[in-house]
């Protein structure tokens, strides 16, 4: 079974890199595009897993079972995302595999029992995720965050697709489907935490949340559509996440929505001015009548809430600084919360993973900037990536990065001392900064096709730069 879970992950990790789908639309022009083929032939080896052998049946199923709620599933993915089948198909081409294995790898993999593991060595599932809106952030952006933590450790991923309707770029846990966080091509930015325990059960032939936010990111170009569209699958019962509800932030240049729901209700609350902050506790009255979320737990994210507000503002003698990435990064490697030392930080052991998203207000598509740590957020760099990038080093793509993440954490040996780390990344991230404005007034001057072609040049050089410096010093 390990076998296969391993080759369910390579099989969506294959697909969701890949462009295969028709109706594209690549909003800032230039990016470059790569067939399913060519990542086989790229990525093989880095992945390397044997010829799989397709599943019949899944964890506490009949074959009969397991195959109507296979058929669901595929039926799923016909109503909202049919590319994706016609990924899953490219890549059983590519790989002379029968016809359907990908897809059946897709489903079967997601194993049960993994998750009964994780359950029952801690589940390491305490994300947490926030937002500031412009009024209170530098340079007219709005920002989102997200710390990725999970259970059970696994290499972490940056990657760019060319699926569906939009591009974007997205953090991914190889151990789960698809993303973990993300930003499309037109700046709508997406994260999602595990909610409350309720009283219904959602519905195991649906996609889980990773394979919903990627639907999102690849259909919506606004906050308030993306909205439209989640709450249209939780009501059509094409939502998988065991008896826990979830917690969403979807964020466009002008606003942000903060989502809670289960597998029937759905409630959500739009900001559009100062902050909003979520752990893994439901807050919108519509919600807490079905909890059942101990007081505990429900305490335990209302403390790193807290404790992450408290270093955005400075504990409220500063109420009035701009909030820049360095701030936000601050608050993404809090590892002890000094009021209650007792409590799970932001930034625990668990915590695999950081992303935040800087959505330009003036030009979304052509100057949004997602700032990712690929790995413990305390064991690495956030590097600054432009979402018009033409083309990401293989070291974030095949796990080469990650792992040296990782082991450092293993190690308990950062790459850097936190002031040395802290001046390379002001460095990064004014280079970066630089490039983005020298872009803007390009693109002032004339927001012709050249010049967005031009800007993207711009960006491109300075971040092949950032990561020439991160190569120097990790």
């Amino acid at each position: 079974m390990k076998k296969i879970i391993l080759l369910s992950v390579f099989l969506v990790f294959s697909g969701i890199l890949c462009g295969c789908a028709a109706n594209r639309i690549t909003p800032a022009p230039g990016a470059p595009e790569q067939s399913v083929q060519q990542y086989v032939q790229q990525h093989w080896q880095a992945i390397a897993a044997p010829h799989p052998v397709p599943c019949e049946t899944r964890w506490r199923r009949t074959k009969e079972e397991s195959e109507k709620e296979f058929g669901e599933y595929r039926n799923i993915f016909k109503k909202y995302a049919p590319y994706i089948l016609d990924e899953y198909a490219a890549i059983d081409q590519a790989l002379n595999w029968r016809s359907g294995t990908a897809l059946r790898l897709s489903f079967f993999g997601r194993d049960e029992k993994a998750a009964l593991k994780q359950k029952k060595q801690g589940s390491g599932h305490e994300c947490t995720s926030w937002a500031v809106l412009p009024d209170k952030a530098a340079d007219n952006q709005l920002l989102l965050h997200k710390n990725r933590d999970t259970g059970i450790k696994k290499s972490v991923i940056v990657h760019r697709m060319h699926p569906g309707k939009y591009a974007y770029i997205g953090l991914c846990d190889i151990g789960l489907l698809d993303i973990t966080m993300g930003m499309n091509s037109v700046g709508l930015a997406i994260t999602m935490n595990s909610g409350d325990r309720s009283d219904v059960r959602s519905n195991p032939s649906g996609l889980d949340t990773t394979q919903i936010g990627r639907i999102l990111l690849e259909n919506c170009s606004t906050a308030g559509e993306a909205v439209a569209l989640l709450e249209r699958m939780i009501k059509d019962r094409a939502y998988n996440h065991g008896t826990a509800g979830s917690i969403w932030m979807i964020a466009d240049k002008d606003c942000v929505y903060t989502v809670e729901h289960d597998a029937l209700r759905f409630a959500y609350q739009q900001t559009v001015s100062g902050c909003a902050v979520r752990a893994n506790t439901w807050i919108l009255p519509e919600m807490l009548p079905y909890s059942r979320k101990s007081a505990k737990g429900s305490a335990n994210s209302r403390w790193r809430e807290r404790a992450v507000l408290n270093t955005l503002f400075d504990y409220g003698k500063q109420h009035t600084r701009p909030v820049t990435p360095e701030i936000m990064a601050q608050a993404a490697r809090i590892t002890l919360i000094p009021e209650a030392k007792e409590q799970l930080p932001p930034c625990a052991r668990h915590t695999v993973s950081g992303a935040t998203f800087s959505i330009d207000r003036e030009f979304p598509a052509d100057l949004s900037i997602v700032y990712a740590a690929a790995g413990h957020p305390d064991y690495t760099f956030f590097i600054p990536v432009p979402v018009t990038v033409d083309e990401l080093p293989a070291e974030l793509l095949d796990q080469t990065h990650s792992q040296k993440v990782y082991q450092r954490q293993a190690a308990k040996k950062k790459a850097l001392p936190d002031r040395k780390r802290t001046e390379i990344e002001a460095r990064l991230n004014a280079r970066c900064r630089a490039a983005r404005e020298k872009a803007r007034q390009l693109l002032k001057r004339d927001f012709s096709t050249e010049n967005r072609l031009k800007a993207r040049k711009i960006m491109n050089r300075a971040f092949k730069e950032n990561w020439q410096t991160i190569q120097e010093n990790l």
